[in-house]
């Protein structure tokens, strides 16, 4: 290949450009507590107010901080969905020099097989689909790749600097997210464990350097979550902790199969792949690992005890995982024996289908649930547009693309593959499209939209946060405007969101009425 840098540079320019085209295609904010808490963190770093919603979970800063510019610069709630969907696009497109970098080092292969096996990593449904949303998935993908980037790169010429790098990096997903917390330890150690070449008291300075900074981010989260929510967390490591006993695990061990059964059905018999590959690049291989193994527990420890329909099959916080693991599984494709890693490719996604069939109370898959939390599946496992999932459906698609990938990979033709995957990702980008402008349609927010009440004559609205559901809330709220919603009434309020059944002052005007509180108009005085 004559110019190997512009072709990585055109690749990530067109995946960038291919992002913002699928993330203008949906409609939003879906307005999860998610979308409007990143915005709103976002808002106070900007100084411009703390926000309208009272207490959340806790949040990662890094990404608020990446967003805070745009409401500095006094754009609006729209503007700034729309400058969100941009930087998660970048995100998703920095993937793929990511993954091509990280690949090409740990394997050792050609530019072209790590080019191929880039593409495919950076090309799956949930990246596309999850950068349409004001969520830090797109981030935490990217920050992850990064960290086992720096990672390999100390692993291959151990240096203090380098090992200052991998610092870094985890600390930046503690930043990105707190539940990435034991990756962050993971990877921080790693920094310890391949600095070999330094003596031993050189090898810890690095990490205790990265210990001091994940002190200093958690202390940045709870002074910003402070600022914004009134509160520092809805819960936190003790609170959780306490509703966890030993009568929990058995739970726990189902949840994480269940998320290894989501990372096998979105992300093929590669992933299967992966870890063999991994497991056979030590020591950096089991830091990999580690990162991966502390992904699940937490995922598994975090939704024990919650009651929802996709926590059998769990796929929201794996994913930041699965481009790397695809990448890695494609490109051992070529070194596997083709007949273990064609059974490879088929068992894996059966075994995970039977699980996930056994898995949960026995309506779990067949009642509608929200597909967002599992776009990396729900698209291809799902008949078009439906938030129903079937895992028989699921496992026969990710075992009829695993297949194809795989054959095409060890074929002479393999540099046709990317445009194979892309054409399958297409696909299941288009059903996961249907599937949330349907959702955006059922929300309140599309109930409110459709309804014709003159929002903009709104000059301060109060929400009254201890009665009014938490969807509508954050809905009229985004749709108002951040600035002019507040949770506390005054002289200047001249609307009002009440709880369902609640009695309005008098005088007030009803302007709409849903199943979740309603609106009302009052005189600013009263």
């Amino acid at each position: 290949m004559a110019h190997p840098k512009a072709t990585i540079a055109a690749l990530t320019a067109a995946s960038f450009v291919l992002g913002i085209m699928v993330a203008k295609a949906t409609p939003g904010p879906l307005l999860s507590a998610d979308d409007i808490a990143y915005l709103s963190l976002a808002r106070t770093l900007a100084l411009e107010g703390s926000a309208p919603i009272g207490p959340q979970a806790p949040y990662g800063v890094l990404y608020p901080t990446l967003l805070a510019p745009g409401w500095a610069f006094g754009l609006d709630e729209a503007s700034m969905l729309g400058y969100a969907r941009i930087l998660n696009a970048l995100f998703g497109a920095l993937l793929l020099p990511t993954l091509f970098a990280l690949v090409r080092q740990v394997m050792r292969i050609s530019f072209r097989t790590a080019l191929v096996c880039a593409v495919i990593g950076s090309s799956l449904p949930a990246l596309w689909l999850t950068a349409t949303m004001a969520w830090t998935e797109r981030l935490l993908a990217m920050v992850t790749a990064l960290a086992l980037l720096t990672l390999v790169r100390l692993w291959n010429a151990p240096s203090f600097g380098r090992a200052l790098a991998v610092v870094a990096s985890g600390v930046a997903l503690l930043a990105a997210h707190p539940r990435t917390g034991p990756a962050a330890v993971v990877v921080i150690a790693g920094a310890w464990l391949l600095n070999s070449d330094a003596g031993h008291l050189r090898r810890l300075a690095a990490p205790t350097l990265g210990v001091i900074g994940l002190g200093l981010v958690h202390w940045v989260r709870r002074a910003l979550a402070s600022a914004a929510f009134g509160s520092v967390g809805t819960y936190d490591l003790t609170t959780l902790a306490e509703r966890r006993g030993l009568n929990s695990v058995p739970e726990m061990v189902q949840l994480a199969g269940g998320t290894i059964a989501y990372l096998t059905l979105a992300g093929t018999g590669l992933v299967v792949l992966a870890v063999f590959a991994l497991l056979r690049h030590r020591p950096f291989g089991l830091v990999a690992l580690g990162v991966l193994v502390t992904t699940i527990a937490v995922a598994a420890w975090f939704l024990t005890g919650v009651a929802r329909a996709d926590a059998y099959l769990h796929g929201r916080y794996v994913e930041v995982l699965a481009p790397v693991l695809v990448t890695f599984g494609a490109a051992v494709v070529p070194r596997v024996h083709y007949r273990a890693g064609l059974a490879t490719m088929v068992a894996g996604p059966v075994m995970a289908g039977l699980y996930a069939a056994w898995s949960g109370p026995g309506d779990t898959w067949m009642r509608p649930r929200a597909p967002v939390m599992m776009l990396g599946v729900e698209p291809a496992g799902a008949p078009f547009g439906s938030d129903i999932f079937e895992p028989g459906a699921a496992a026969a698609v990710s075992v009829v693309v695993g297949v194809a990938v795989f054959v095409g990979l060890r074929s002479r033709h393999s540099a046709k593959v990317p445009v194979v995957v892309v054409a399958i990702a297409a696909v299941a980008v288009l059903s996961g499209l249907e599937t949330l402008n349907q959702l955006h349609e059922a929300a309140v927010i599309g109930r409110i939209e459709a309804a014709d009440v003159d929002l903009e004559a709104v000059e301060e609205l109060y929400v009254d946060s201890s009665r009014v559901h938490s969807e509508l809330k954050l809905a009229m709220a985004w749709k108002v405007g951040l600035d002019r919603t507040t949770l506390e009434r005054s002289a200047r309020s001249t609307h009002l969101l009440l709880g369902s059944g609640d009695v309005p002052p008098q005088g007030a005007q009803l302007l709409l009425e849903l199943s979740e509180g309603t609106l009302w108009r009052v005189e600013p005085d009263s």
